[in-house]
């Protein structure tokens, strides 16, 4: 039912091209109908005969206006009735027939089922030459695409030249509202393009130089704008900004060619610096600060190849520091203590002292002797 409605918007905009093709549909759909409830076969023929008979006259000669309108309120009952009790049956019957017009008509039209780059999205195509979804002799698309969900609802509409979009290209989620709008200039190389939730609400937008994206673009959630970055042929490249729902940013990082370099920042909410940092080729390198949300410094040290390195000095919020020697990422004192702590286990042992093993005690853990 859902793609007999579709096939009448055809109709609409192509009377002469898409009427054939429509009661072609719905007289072998009835006929395979027909069969299935074990009706005549000289019943079903009737039908089939009425179908190919409407494939070599337009759509308003009058000779056939009243049979028509008969013929589309019988049908549509019977394939409402039908489709809702057997989805499942009716979906590949209409795959099949879609096969085996692209082998009868192939001469006036084509038409096959075509997946979209998204896996929910098929189309019946329709085409006349220079109408709809026409491919050239070099294999090249040309003139008015469309594709349409299994549901009936469009799936995307374009239009091409020489392979390329030209002008608009919308996109559509399968409940119908917009998902997509690419603005093509008329070489079809570049795209000015905005992307929407299944609500309506703009998500992103920006521009894209063939299929990359390039230059600015900005990310939105809930009409707020949460994430704002820059591309050169498809990787980041400059600024790249998230902000607190106040507005406030909340990150901001630098990059070239699709790499971080730079100086790093992250801030509080209150607009004060919560981290400053220097990476070069996505690792930290230098100097790193981080501070209290009052604008103190809370830790301060430094960065090689990645790992902490050298002193770094801790405060805490009454300004009382103590510091840490790092090298290649650990901690030197930490290391200096688990020696010595072996040292000493060593020499227990030689004294034939048995050192406690918690393992001993899982079930009556208050029962560790601490002090021994």
């Amino acid at each position: 039912e859902k793609c007999i409605n579709k096939s009448k918007e055809y109709i609409r905009s192509y009377k002469n091209e898409a009427a054939p093709y429509y009661y072609a549909g719905i007289s072998y759909y009835k006929e395979y109908s027909v069969l299935k409830d074990n009706f005549s076969v000289k019943a079903a023929a009737k039908y089939l005969c009425k179908g190919k008979d409407k494939e070599h006259h337009e759509v308003y000669d009058k000779k056939f206006e009243k049979e028509i309108s008969d013929f589309h309120n019988i049908l549509r009952t019977y394939a409402l009735n039908y489709y809702q009790a057997n989805k499942k049956m009716s979906k590949p019957y209409f795959e099949y027939l879609a096969e085996l017009y692209n082998d009868t008509l192939k001469q006036y039209y084509d038409a096959v089922i075509e997946k979209d780059d998204r896996p929910d999205a098929e189309i019946i195509k329709l085409t006349k030459a220079g109408k709809l979804n026409r491919i050239d002799d070099k294999g090249l698309k040309q003139g008015k695409w469309m594709k349409v969900y299994s549901n009936g609802e469009t799936a995307y509409e374009a239009h091409f030249k020489d392979g390329k979009p030209v002008g608009e290209l919308k996109r559509y989620h399968e409940n119908g509202k917009p998902a997509a709008l690419l603005i093509y200039d008329e070489k079809g190389d570049t795209a000015d393009a905005r992307f929407f939730d299944e609500n309506e609400n703009l998500i992103s937008e920006g521009k894209y130089v063939g299929k990359d994206k390039h230059g600015k673009w900005i990310y939105y959630k809930d009409g707020i704008k949460v994430k704002e970055e820059n591309y050169k042929t498809g990787k980041l490249h400059g600024n790249q900004i998230i902000f607190y729902d106040n507005g406030q940013i909340f990150d901001k990082k630098t990059y070239e060619d699709g790499v971080q370099n730079g100086i790093w920042v992250k801030y509080y909410r209150n607009g004060n610096v919560f981290l400053k940092a220097k990476v070069v080729n996505d690792k930290m390198e230098g100097p790193m600060l981080r501070y209290y949300k009052n604008g103190k410094i809370e830790v301060k040290g430094q960065y090689k190849n990645d790992l902490k390195d050298g002193v770094w000095t801790f405060y805490d919020e009454k300004g009382e520091k103590t510091t840490i020697t790092f090298k290649n990422g650990h901690d030197v004192n930490e290391a200096e203590v688990e020696k010595r702590e072996s040292e000493e286990y060593k020499k227990n042992m030689e004294k034939g002292k048995h050192i406690a093993d918690p393992e001993d005690y899982k079930d009556n853990p208050y029962e560790y002797p601490i002090n021994k």
